[in-house]
């Protein structure tokens, strides 16, 4: 008598397949899809420059990508704005990598408040002043970062509202090629910087950030905050009930 598989053999090994499938399906295929904030946090607001990448610098949606890990508003974005609205033409947002060591990520200004960065060609090469809420002085050395030279990667697609497998990505070709050309086209100002505040960003934190600035000062960043969409908005009206203001 000649011996017979088992019945059982072949709807065991379907099954196996069935059941290794649906475990690879709840494995992340891009790593570097998740973006943190200068908080280490994880953040849905910002998007991978290169999404499949093992590292990336993250920026919003409609914004430039620059591969020394700035971030800068798109022309159509800025034609979405009053001309006042981006007062520095760079910003350092997020990054894969949440301790922002890797070279990719942007970290000369984490000893400031806010997130603008200006261009200060008349300071050295690839040099940036850290805009913080008071502004920033290109002539004074402790205000100074120098960074990698930048050239565009690609720009966030507008429309970006989900992190997903696909790419997030397109690509841009403005005129300017870098980070430092690009800067020497935009107005200078002193107002503050545009604010990019994380959901998850304490409400203490920003209190003290401003605390440091004159009153007026604080009127105009509360009137840009009001000015976002929520939950920014909602985190204004809550700063406003502390009576700080």
């Amino acid at each position: 008598m000649s011996s017979a598989s088992s019945p059982l053999s072949v709807p065991i090994s379907l099954r196996a397949i069935v059941l290794l499938l649906c475990l690879l399906s709840q494995v992340p295929f891009a790593q570097s899809t998740i973006c943190y904030d200068v908080t280490g946090l994880q953040s849905e607001a910002f998007f991978p420059c290169e999404p499949d990448a093992e590292v990336s610098s993250c920026c919003y949606p409609d914004d430039i990508c620059f591969s020394n890990g700035l971030c800068s508003p798109s022309p159509a974005n800025k034609a979405k704005h009053p001309k006042d609205f981006y007062v520095t033409p760079f910003f350092w947002n997020a990054c894969s990598d949440p301790t922002f060591q890797d070279p990719k990520c942007f970290s000369g200004c984490f000893n400031v408040s806010g997130n603008g960065v200006k261009s200060c060609p008349e300071a050295g090469p690839n040099a940036y002043c850290c805009y913080g809420y008071s502004g920033c002085d290109c002539t004074d050395p402790s205000q100074v970062v120098t960074a990698r030279a930048g050239s565009i990667v690609t720009t966030i697609d507008p429309d970006a509202t989900t992190h997903t497998l696909s790419s997030t990505t397109r690509t841009h070709a403005p005129s300017s090629t870098s980070t430092s050309e690009d800067s020497t086209q935009q107005p200078r100002s002193q107002k503050p910087a545009r604010l990019q505040i994380h959901r998850k960003t304490k409400k203490l934190a920003l209190l003290q950030m401003l605390r440091k600035t004159k009153k007026p000062a604080r009127l105009q960043i509360l009137r840009r905050i009001k000015e976002a969409k929520a939950p920014q908005s909602q985190l204004a009206l809550e700063l406003e009930s502390v009576g700080q203001f």
